[in-house]
């Protein structure tokens, strides 16, 4: 099994990845993360204060018909790996970065503030950078990956997880080697000097929730303060304790019976960033600890009517 070390991202910040003069540029120059963040995006400052100038509220149509000319201009890399070349259908790797990129476009995440929903990604220990994007409205991160050569996968793996909390990502970068990125600041982005690495199970499709069947039950009483204060010890639990505090937990409430509670479980699974990369592993284990404990109260209730 692999096991996440965090000595093992230390020099994330000194990885090759191509950098390109704009976004026609199909050869590029090799330079490290750090410089792409702190430095290089100085040559291309004039040109992302003037993105930053447009009035976003201007129909979609007409804001990107004004920005387009901007992006144009600026300078772009690939966060995923340096690339000999990046020409469509005569792609040459020379490495890759183990960094993905998510990509959140304003109009997808309007509905939030910005800077608190660029801080709630900063909190998953695998995300080494979270900041605004060149236009100043959006933002993006880093996410370090322990397989590089599963970058697809691992995208697909993180979109079906936002999916789930309601969040949009952008899902026309992340997945190819190749996705550019444009230069940014941030004066308040946010940066790790050691993320964690995330590794995720074998991608597969998700698969549809259990269903549980309310006829002919015998209901056991768990008010809803305690069901409550359960879930917030699944929303506060530890790396190290997740999976016996889920089993537990499920277990316990299983035995109210109530398809409902485990809805609310897995709720809480999903909201705690602690359960990001075995999610769906530990959703199975809340749904198999909740049967057993609803199996247990059915023949202990029943047995009482014999």
């Amino acid at each position: 099994m692999y096991k996440k070390n965090i000595m093992e991202s230390k020099g994330w910040l000194n990885s090759k990845v191509s950098l390109y003069s704009s976004n026609r540029d199909l050869v590029g120059e090799s330079s490290s993360i750090n410089d792409i963040l702190f430095v290089h995006y100085k040559r291309n400052l004039e040109i992302i204060e003037k993105l930053r100038q447009i009035d976003i509220n201007l129909p979609r149509d007409e804001y990107k018909a004004l920005q387009r000319p901007l992006k144009d201009r600026l300078m772009a890399f690939t966060p995923a790996g340096l690339l000999e070349s990046r020409r469509k259908g005569n792609v040459k790797e020379i490495s890759r970065s183990g960094l993905l990129q998510l990509d959140f476009d304003y109009y997808d995440i309007r509905e939030y503030e910005v800077e608190n929903l660029k801080k709630w990604f900063f909190e998953l220990p695998w995300v080494g950078y979270s900041g605004l994007s060149c236009s100043g409205h959006g933002f993006y991160c880093l996410i370090l990956i322990a397989e590089p050569n599963k970058l697809t996968d691992y995208a697909n793996h993180i979109f079906d997880i936002l999916k789930k909390r309601g969040i949009t990502a952008d899902e026309s970068k992340g997945r190819l080697v190749t996705d550019l990125r444009y230069l940014s600041w941030d004066e308040f982005g946010l940066i790790k000097e050691r993320p964690e690495i995330l590794k995720i199970p074998a991608y597969i499709q998700p698969k549809q929730k259990k269903a549980f069947s309310k006829r002919n039950l015998r209901y056991v009483p768990i008010n809803s303060k305690e069901i409550q204060t359960r879930l917030k010890q699944i929303g506060n639990t530890e790396m190290n304790e997740r999976w016996l505090t889920i089993r537990r937990i499920s277990y316990f409430l299983g035995h109210s019976q109530n398809p409902d509670v485990l809805e609310q479980i897995i709720l809480a699974i999903e909201a705690n960033p602690i359960c990001f990369d075995e999610e769906d592993k530990l959703v199975k284990c809340a749904e198999d600890a909740f049967q057993a404990g609803w199996e247990n109260t059915r023949v202990r209730v029943e047995g009482l009517f014999r």
